[in-house]
C-alpha cells in the first residue's frame, strides 16, 4: 500500500502571506483612527459637517474596516494547511478549506514551460513551471525555484520532489516533456529551450 506524500508550502510563502495579513491589519487600524479623529474633531465643532465630508469618512471607515477584516481573516489562514498532497490516484492542493484535485488518469501530457516577470528596478526574469494537464484542459502548475544571472525566484512547493513523486503514478498513455524528465532526473532547467507560456 503506497502512503500519501505530503510537501508543505515554503516557509517564504507563508512569511509573504504573514506580511500582506500584518500590512492590511496596520492600514485597517489607521484608517479607522482617522475615522475616530474627524468624529473627534465635528463633534466639536459647532456647524454640522458637510455631507461631501460624511462621506469621505464613511468611506474612509469602511475600507479601514474592510482592510481589518481581511487582515484577520488572512492571518487565521496562516493557522490553516497549505500544502499538496501526492496520494497514489491523485494530487491535492490543499489552501485552508479550498482544494483543487489532479486525477491521475485523466492526466494527458505534463509539460514545462517558462514565465515571464518583472522585478524592482527595471530587472526581468524567466523561471520555468511544471504543468500536469487533464484530458478536458484542465491543469495544474507549480512554479520551480529558479536562478538565472544572480536573479532568483523562489516556489511555494518543492515542485522538483512534487513531479518526481507524480510521474509514476500517471498512466502509459500521458505524455510527458522532455524537459520534465531531465528536471526530475538532474534538478535542472535549460530556461532557454523552453516555450513561453
Amino acid at each position: 500500500m503506497q502512503q500519501t506524500q505530503v510537501f508543505p508550502a515554503s516557509a517564504r510563502a507563508k512569511r509573504a502571506i504573514s506580511r500582506t495579513a500584518y500590512l492590511l491589519f496596520v492600514v485597517g487600524v489607521g484608517l479607522l483612527v482617522c475615522v475616530a479623529i474627524a468624529f473627534g474633531v465635528t463633534v466639536a465643532q459647532p456647524e454640522p459637517p458637510t455631507t461631501l465630508f460624511r462621506t469621505v469618512v464613511a468611506g474612509v471607515g469602511c475600507a479601514g474596516l474592510a482592510g481589518l477584516l481581511v487582515g484577520v481573516v488572512t492571518l487565521v489562514r496562516l493557522r490553516q494547511p497549505i500544502q499538496v498532497e501526492v496520494t497514489p490516484h491523485r494530487l491535492i492542493w490543499r489552501e485552508g478549506r479550498r482544494t483543487a484535485t489532479l486525477e491521475y488518469g485523466e492526466v494527458e501530457r505534463v509539460e514545462m514551460v517558462r514565465r515571464h516577470k518583472k522585478l524592482r528596478g527595471n530587472l526581468e526574469m524567466d523561471y520555468p513551471i511544471v504543468r500536469f494537464i487533464e484530458d478536458d484542459g484542465e491543469m495544474m502548475e507549480f512554479e520551480c525555484s529558479f536562478e538565472d544571472r544572480g536573479l532568483i525566484h523562489q516556489s511555494r512547493f518543492d515542485t522538483h520532489a512534487i513531479t518526481s513523486s507524480v510521474l509514476p503514478h500517471l498512466p502509459d498513455t500521458a505524455i510527458v516533456d522532455q524537459a520534465v524528465g531531465e528536471f526530475v532526473q538532474t534538478g535542472t532547467v535549460d530556461i532557454d529551450r523552453l516555450a513561453e507560456q
